[in-house]
């Protein structure tokens, strides 16, 4: 266990992934779309007793996901409203954009609107898979460092 939270680590990393027993930490994840292409998300657990999520956006304000037939330059899912899989098209502005993803929560007490990020013990480790499957396993900031506090799969 580390001796300072992973918010005061990135602050030291500038933002950038730290190692954390032998693995890459993020504080966000990004990647590169192209426009037309399909993220399919599947929303798999939470051990938290916080509400759990992740946000997503785009680089170029001029960007845009289609999700729901619904079209929105940022989003917030949730696990316990949003349903176990679905999927998001992307239509960057220029052809291709980068895609920004972290995770955030609330307590039960918060306003719908509001949600926490970058705080406290607050992670993802990211794995990589060779068919591109992203598995996210995250840690909110809230006590102790536990990466099974919210999981999820995007496969781009």
């Amino acid at each position: 266990m580390p001796d300072l939270s992973l918010a005061a680590l990135f602050i030291q990393n500038k933002g950038e992934p730290i190692d954390f027993d032998g693995s890459p930490i993020h504080m966000s994840y990004r990647f590169q779309v192209v426009h037309g292409q399909t993220i399919d998300i599947e929303l798999r657990s939470s051990n938290s007793t916080l509400r759990q999520g992740f946000r997503m956006n785009l680089a170029n304000k001029k960007s845009y996901f289609v999700v729901n037939e619904q079209q929105i330059h940022s989003l917030v899912i949730w696990f316990d409203t949003a349903p176990p899989s679905f999927s998001v098209v992307c239509f960057p502005y220029k052809g291709e954009d980068t895609i920004s993803m972290w995770n955030v929560w609330q307590h039960h007490s918060q306003r719908e609107s509001d949600c926490n990020a970058w705080v406290g013990n607050a992670g993802m480790r990211v794995e990589e898979q060779p068919d591109h499957t992203l598995v996210f396993s995250c840690s909110d900031g809230a006590g102790e460092i536990d990466f099974d506090n919210f999981v999820f799969v995007i496969w781009r």
